[in-house]
């Protein structure tokens, strides 16, 4: 039996950096060195250029450094993605190919070579065969913009399979594309993303259930779960993976899984997210923590994001700059980190510098997260509800709209702003 552990860890772009650290110190580096002692596994992992940067931000380079020689030894599988988390899905196609061509570049600046094939400057990363879409928010559209792209595999949640006549695969095919769907076994993997004990009785026990049917299996989860949301969770990790191993399952990565299973073939995907269940599929609801009709803040918070993302169409904004930008200093950025927006200082051409500032602060506001606290419904014993992120994410925004001189944009924010702290008054 072949079983892939795809872990996705990610920190939002404006998250405080007390948090980061907290989040780092409790699971982050734990998990690494947990997968560095045992020999036995390798994993798939997802660490969007967000996190990545805010890492390198807070200290956190000895993470990075052990990330990048597990990867270049074979140890972890490195997944590409949205820089800043967005829901792909809900964004204009142009805005998402930014979004995962930015994270690209990152995956390579942090995690691969900054010197071409002759010695020149250039960033080259290797083997990033899939993508984890944030949210797992897949649709048809999405799936052919990543098939043009050029990715092997996407990774989605089994609300995402058509048929409920079949039984669960780890991938599926398709006709007319390349590219194939990786499906998370969504039981198997809440078992793990909702434990609050040591006990993993429940879990061994359904996967040998479905070892005797002869499934392989994607086991999808975030990682913060090992050390952050559960305290035990690097124990319960540890304890996982030596009992799997003891029972003669291979931990695998994605990849390596996708190249030895059985496929099936389906003619598309249904418009999903990894937080809907079936019930909330039928009803319509593929969206339930990020554009949930029932919840006003979601709608405002969408036509904000609706309108910046059509300003930002108008305006036909790049991420890595136009010719036109050459004035009497051509700035070479083949290798530089032009997400941070500190070492944009370094840059003496104006023009270059505002039009890299105001692409990083469009993708940045394009965040999930803002809607996922918003949302103010119970995922275990948390309510989702924070009125502090909506309010940066907010400020994001009119930053973005500020940068860009845009007065309608400006004053359609401020407006809606205005309600948004109305709506999230309402709520306190």
């Amino acid at each position: 039996m072949n079983l892939a552990f795809l872990l996705h860890i990610y920190q939002p772009p404006n998250q405080d950096g007390k948090i980061v650290k907290e989040i780092a110190e409790s699971s982050y580096l734990p998990l690494i060195k947990s997968i560095k002692r045992n020999q036995n596994i390798n994993i798939t992992l997802n660490i969007p250029l967000s996190l990545t940067h805010q890492l390198h931000k807070n200290g956190y380079d000895k993470f990075i450094k052990d990330l990048k020689d597990l990867y270049e030894a074979g140890r972890v599988e490195l997944t590409s993605t949205g820089a800043y988390h967005p829901l792909l899905t809900k964004i204009p196609p142009q805005l998402a190919e930014k979004e995962i061509i930015l994270n690209e570049y990152g995956l390579g600046y942090h995690f691969g070579k900054d010197k071409g094939f002759e010695g020149e400057e250039a960033i080259l990363i290797k083997n990033v065969n899939g993508i984890f879409p944030p949210e797992m928010a897949v649709n048809d559209s999405l799936l052919e913009l990543l098939d043009k792209m050029g990715y092997s595999w996407v990774a989605v949640d089994e609300a995402a399979i058509p048929s409920k006549e079949l039984e669960y695969n780890p991938v599926y095919n398709f006709k007319d594309l390349n590219i194939k769907a990786v499906c998370r076994h969504t039981g198997l993997s809440n078992i793990l993303s909702f434990k609050r004990d040591t006990d993993i009785d429940d879990f061994i026990d359904y996967t040998l259930m479905l070892r005797q049917k002869g499934t392989d299996l994607v086991v999808a989860l975030d990682g913060e779960f090992f050390g952050h949301h559960h305290k035990e969770g690097i124990y319960v990790f540890e304890t996982l993976v030596n009992i799997l191993v003891s029972l003669g399952v291979n931990l695998t990565t994605v990849s390596e899984l996708v190249s030895k299973v059985d496929e099936i073939t389906i003619d598309g995907l249904r418009d999903s997210t990894w937080g809907a269940d079936e019930e909330k599929m039928q009803s319509g609801n593929a969206y339930p923590l990020w554009d949930n009709p029932e919840i006003p803040l979601h709608k405002l918070l969408w036509e904000v994001l609706n309108k910046v993302a059509e300003s930002a169409s108008e305006e036909s904004v790049g991420v890595r700059g136009d010719s036109h930008l050459n004035g009497d200093e051509i700035f070479d950025y083949k290798t530089f980190p032009i997400w941070d927006l500190e070492k944009l200082e370094e840059i003496k051409n104006i023009n270059l510098k505002n039009h890299l500032y105001e692409n990083i602060l469009l993708l940045q506001s394009l965040n999930s997260d803002q809607f996922w606290w918003a949302s103010n419904i119970k995922v275990g014993e948390k309510e989702m509800f924070d009125s502090e992120y909506i309010k940066k994410s907010l400020e994001v925004y009119l930053k973005y709209a500020t940068v860009t001189q845009n007065e309608d944009l400006i004053k359609f924010i401020q407006q809606k702003s205005i309600e948004i702290t109305k709506e999230l008054a309402s709520m306190a």
